[in-house]
């Protein structure tokens, strides 16, 4: 062989199957060889010399690869002139095994593009700069090799052509193309997150958030992302194109204002204006009155109460099956959550009721031991005598029923309260009256301190008469 004309080769591609069938490109540094049409170029391949023609493009050469006789491996492949048995000069060659792509996702995302896609498979060689994703057939994007069996690309846009469903190929050489069968990228509108609710929660996390607005989609693996410190992701449950669920993150260290941006794909996030207060986890200490019948208006309080933006509701019940929810109201002065007792239907054996308190609305609650002692409405139905000294001292004997044994017992003369009252047994309870000017005033009673009943039958009010 005649090596006087040999030069330095360039090849593109320089991979392809062991099945051969890739078309290579060759040309050399000066291109000389080129000028003489007369030759007859071939290309050699490997250790066992196998020829095959050339054709010429221009100033190049073209040769279709042959199989490989050793397997996946690196051969030399040189360019030769058969006329003069000249060796043009040689490149080295690499054969592999055949990729095999058996799935990629997400299979959709927004035709804003950006998308992480990962392909899975196996085969993947790390040793070609032309590996490539090809979207739909057209556009090539650079992949990323991360193993032998993953590989990356990020979606092109498709703003001008909007939602569509497009081929994916996975390329080495830009001739072999390898796609999931009967698999499709889907470019789907833009989703916009609108609102959220609640929008506040306590620190303990867990709390279900509401996230509503349009073009959500069902089929993928939907998230939250929070924007604390770790990113933290939680899973989501796409209700419909308009709504979707997910928890906040649990055991959080700080109470302050967290982004949140949903996922529909688990790979691209909705960038907007959701955010999530997270307030420091409430308790609760006190109660006031403890007891009471339904409609009795207690005061609870404790710690962390005082939350911007909540909106309060009481939780009444010692169990999931007979839990009932009121609305609560905060007063800023005393520092008290204020809300009526509900109606549980509670049966003769009076148990204490768990009392606990929401922030937001009733979806997270205050885990406390304070309970409520449900008593019956009492019934006050007359007293004796109905009539007293204006100096007072006056024992009057209330008849009734449902009275109960507390600390809080005891009378109204028209504005007066007198704090001298016997619980006799549940029928009885006896007050003294203190002074008064001649006149006529209402008699009230109370057990609790909070609610206060009236006589049920005549007389209705306590004459007041000049000392004799």
């Amino acid at each position: 062989t005649n090596d006087g004309e040999y030069q330095t080769l360039t090849m593109s591609p320089v991979s392809g199957s062991i099945f051969g069938g890739t078309q290579v490109v060759l040309e050399t540094e000066h291109g000389l060889w080129t000028d003489d049409g007369t030759r007859d170029l071939a290309c050699t391949f490997g250790p066992s010399g196998t020829i095959v023609s050339a054709t010429r493009k221009g100033t190049r050469a073209v040769c279709v690869t042959v199989p490989s006789q050793v397997g996946p491996a690196v051969v030399t492949l040189g360019l030769i002139d058969r006329t003069s048995g000249t060796l043009l000069g040689n490149v080295a060659y690499t054969y592999y095994s055949p990729m095999l792509l058996t799935s990629f996702e997400p299979t959709f995302g927004t035709v804003l593009g950006g998308t992480r896609m990962v392909f899975r498979g196996a085969n993947f060689q790390n040793s070609s700069s032309s590996l490539s994703c090809i979207f739909g057939g057209a556009v090539y994007v650079e992949a990323k090799f991360r193993s032998t069996s993953m590989v990356e690309c990020v979606t092109p846009p498709s703003l001008n052509k909007g939602a569509r469903n497009v081929t994916v190929a996975l390329t080495y050489n830009n001739q072999s193309m390898h796609t999931v069968r009967r698999e499709l990228f889907q470019y789907t509108p833009i989703p916009i997150a609108a609102e959220i609710y609640p929008s506040l929660g306590p620190m303990q996390g867990g709390t279900v958030v509401t996230i509503s607005g349009s073009y959500f989609d069902t089929r993928g693996h939907a998230t939250c992302m929070f924007d604390d410190s770790q990113h933290t992701k939680t899973s989501a449950n796409v209700i419909n194109s308009t709504h979707m669920q997910c928890k906040t993150p649990t055991d959080m260290t700080a109470a302050r204002a967290l982004a949140v941006h949903p996922s529909f794909n688990g790979a691209d996030h909705v960038d907007g204006k959701l955010l999530f207060n997270v307030y420091p986890d409430p308790m609760l200490d006190n109660i006031a009155p403890t007891e009471g019948a339904a409609g009795s208006q207690i005061a609870l309080s404790g710690i962390g109460l005082d939350i911007p933006d909540a909106v309060y509701t009481c939780r009444f019940g010692s169990n999931s099956n007979t839990y009932v929810v009121n609305h609560g109201v905060y007063l800023q002065n005393e520092r008290i959550v204020q809300c009526v007792v509900p109606d549980i239907h509670v049966t003769e054996n009076f148990a204490p009721t768990k009392v606990d308190v929401s922030l937001n609305g009733g979806n997270d609650y205050t885990d406390s031991d304070v309970t409520f002692q449900y008593r019956r409405n009492v019934l006050f139905v007359s007293f004796s005598p109905t009539m007293g000294s204006e100096i007072g001292a006056t024992a009057v004997q209330i008849s009734g029923a449902y009275f109960y044994n507390t600390a809080t017992i005891g009378c109204t003369f028209g504005k007066q309260k007198t704090t001298f009252a016997t619980y006799i047994n549940d029928t009885n309870i006896e007050c003294v009256s203190p002074p008064a000017p001649p006149g006529t005033v209402k008699l009230s009673l109370t057990i609790n301190g909070n609610e206060y009943y009236d006589a049920k039958e005549a007389p209705l009010s306590f004459p007041y008469h000049v000392r004799p």
